[in-house]
């Protein structure tokens, strides 16, 4: 895991980027990688910096820029907008990792919604970014979209989160890693890259487990899907690397888990960004809500 910060103009250019590796879930040490990201794109010389747009995973209360929890990094009621205005002087805005992703597929990616999407963010955890009619999504609090935790029936795998059964403990890509070792003989732990690898090569148990994952996820869209009744649905994160036949595997499953009528509409793919569509959606999204930070800040 790794944290990756960039400095993008208005035009939606990256123009340089910063990559940071994450060690351990320690919520101190986290913050002090975000410091260390910025102090290093800061240190570039890019002149003005107008702001800093955030993306992160967990729970967020984007209006009072508080990651409110962030299992992964250990963040609880963290309020990363006012720490980061307070050190740099700059206006912040902090959105959830999964909303910033769809933004970033839905004003760069070059897909052809007429303003309804949903993104789909499948990596250590799992979750969903919903645009309708072209804006946000982001429900009462903010939450919309934190699918990873919602319970699978019949699963009863603990989940990081200390809850039972959570999606992300069958779909996501740690789950794939996990699973792989359980079934495997060997002595040694291996990683998602090495199970991507036993994949390609045609591995009977690797195949199993990346498709049983595929499925999973796939039933959970066409709720979805069916609930929402959007049907345009964009795939981006780790798990995208295992290519068609997992593609295929959630396409099927989805199909399955609704009526055809509210899903055979559906269109499915992978993003076209990789880990730009967070950097860009959360850049454009403090420019959506930039002017008002700015004179927020010039007022103070």
């Amino acid at each position: 895991d790794k944290f990756i910060g960039a400095i993008v103009n208005l035009s939606g250019e990256i123009k340089e980027t910063v990559e940071v590796p994450i060690v351990g879930s320690d919520g101190e040490k986290a913050l002090q990688f975000v410091y260390e990201i910025l102090n290093q794109l800061l240190a570039k010389g890019w002149e003005p910096i107008i702001g800093i747009g955030i993306g992160t995973p967990g729970l967020v209360n984007t209006r009072e820029g508080k990651v409110v929890d962030a299992v992964n990094l250990d963040w609880k009621n963290l309020p990363l907008a006012s720490l980061l205005q307070e050190r740099y002087g700059l206006p912040v805005s902090v959105l959830n990792d999964s909303q910033a992703t769809a933004i970033g597929e839905f004003v760069y990616g070059g897909h052809h919604s007429e303003g309804n999407l949903i993104v789909i963010n499948v990596k250590h955890g799992i979750g969903a970014g919903i645009l309708i009619n072209g804006q946000l999504f982001q429900g009462d609090d903010g939450s919309a979209g934190e699918i990873g935790h919602v319970r699978v029936h019949g699963n009863d795998l603990p989940c990081r989160c200390g809850q039972i059964g959570c999606l992300e403990t069958l779909a996501s890509a740690q789950a794939v890693v996990r699973r792989y070792n359980e079934l495997s003989d060997e002595a040694q732990l291996v990683s998602l890259d090495e199970v991507e690898d036993r994949f390609v090569a045609g591995d009977g148990i690797a195949r199993q487990v990346v498709l049983e994952a595929g499925c999973f996820l796939g039933e959970f869209i066409g709720f979805l899907s069916a609930a929402l009744n959007i049907q345009e649905i964009i795939l981006t994160g780790d798990m995208t690397r295992f290519g068609e036949p997992w593609l295929n595997a959630v396409r099927q499953a989805m199909l399955q888990s609704a009526l055809e009528r509210l899903t055979q509409n559906a269109q499915l793919e992978v993003g076209e960004l990789d880990y730009r569509a967070c950097i860009l959606g959360a850049s454009a999204h403090f420019l959506m809500d930039g002017y008002a930070l700015l004179f927020r800040q010039a007022e103070s």
